[in-house]
């Protein structure tokens, strides 16, 4: 897990290609949206083991993304 960061060789690669990414909306009941556009992915040229990596780093990084925003939005109300 601690690997998974936007230096690592699987997240770059499935970022470049634009598989994935985070959108900055939240659903209704405030959890992280990952936008996956299906056109980018082949169903012949994929290794699911890096595929789950990349998608767990994406949910990793959408949660912290709504921590840093609650964070932010509490600090600036008080």
């Amino acid at each position: 897990m601690a690997s998974l960061t936007i230096d690592n060789p699987v997240v770059k690669k499935h970022m470049e290609a634009n598989k994935a990414r985070v959108l900055r909306h939240r659903d209704m009941v405030g959890r992280p949206v990952i936008y996956i556009p299906a056109k980018n992915h082949n169903v012949n040229d994929r290794d699911i083991d890096d595929l789950t990596k990349f998608i767990v780093y994406c949910l990793v990084s959408g949660e912290c993304i709504i921590l840093l925003i609650e964070s932010y939005s509490h600090d600036v109300i008080m």
